[in-house]
């Protein structure tokens, strides 16, 4: 009985993970386009703002205590530090590179970046599957990315660059997040993180007008509200709790999936053609997560 409930809890822990990437999959897309409204700062800061107000209700319908013990305010502090560079790098680079290839580059080396911490930190080498699984991940991107077309210059330069910086202070978030969750609930922790970055946000935009948002369209409206609710609120704090309950190393893991959803996404939005590459390295991405989250 215990057994079989701990599978069934098992499965609607992955199946949550896996619908919150498929998420962060679109927001790439989003990103994209309302990227061309406004510079990153201000998408940043909003951002921020909706995804913290999105969270108040919940909050105050379960009369939850938004006090956090001393021991939760470091880790808080360190992931909405890198939680505000990591969506300054989001916007900037969506804004001048392709939304497919980013989430492809930032969702394939961000489990690479991960495990390289880990090992550093905590000195924990992985199994041999979850080697293997990072390197079928890795290739999948690659694949996906189609790396082979592209120059050294193409990697480093322009968006590429900032989605790098993505992937290498995501791994940090992951990483610090499950300290915070000892200690604190996963509304509370999301609502204190997600509201520190918008402090975090501010010295951004001091001299910006933060009211622009306002005269916008719907069309931009809609993707920010994707963006913040969707893909921050939501999406984001699933990834929290996963991290807590799976570890860092395989809640990383499945980010393998997130280029799927990025690929996928852009064909829709952007009428990107589906091509082999697309298939084959979403193949690889998604056995990925089976090896490295296999016992």
């Amino acid at each position: 009985m215990k057994l079989s409930l701990v599978k069934k809890n098992t499965f609607w822990l992955y199946f949550w993970m896996i619908t919150a990437m498929l998420i962060w999959g679109l927001s790439w897309s989003n990103g994209k386009i309302i990227a061309s409204y406004l510079p990153a700062q201000l998408l940043m800061f909003w951002r921020f703002m909706i995804a913290t107000l999105s969270l108040l209700p919940i909050i105050l319908i379960k009369k939850m205590d938004l006090c956090i013990p001393k021991k939760a305010i470091p880790p808080v502090i360190v992931c909405s530090s890198m939680l505000t560079l990591y969506n300054y790098f989001f916007f900037a680079g969506t804004k001048v590179g392709l939304a497919g290839a980013g989430g492809v580059l930032v969702t394939t080396t961000n489990p690479i970046f991960t495990y390289i911490l880990t090992l550093i930190i905590f000195r924990k080498i992985p199994a041999f599957f979850k080697i293997i699984g990072l390197f079928l991940g890795l290739l999948g991107g690659c694949i996906l990315l189609k790396i082979w077309s592209l120059n050294w210059q193409q990697l480093v330069n322009g968006g590429n660059f900032m989605f790098l910086m993505c992937s290498f202070t995501w791994a940090f978030i992951t990483l610090v997040s499950p300290k915070a969750l000892e200690h604190v609930n996963i509304f509370v922790y999301s609502f204190w993180t997600f509201f520190l970055s918008t402090l975090f946000s501010i010295p951004f935009v001091y001299n910006m007008n933060l009211l622009l948002v306002f005269k916008l369209d719907w069309i931009f409206w809609i993707n920010l509200l994707a963006v913040s609710i969707g893909a921050l609120s939501i999406a984001t704090s699933i990834y929290f709790n996963a991290t807590s309950k799976l570890g860092p190393d395989k809640a990383a893991s499945f980010i393998f999936v997130v280029p799927i959803g990025a690929m996928g996404f852009s064909m829709i939005i952007f009428n990107e053609a589906l091509k082999w590459n697309t298939c084959v390295g979403g193949i690889l991405a998604i056995f990925a997560v089976y090896l490295i989250n296999r016992k």
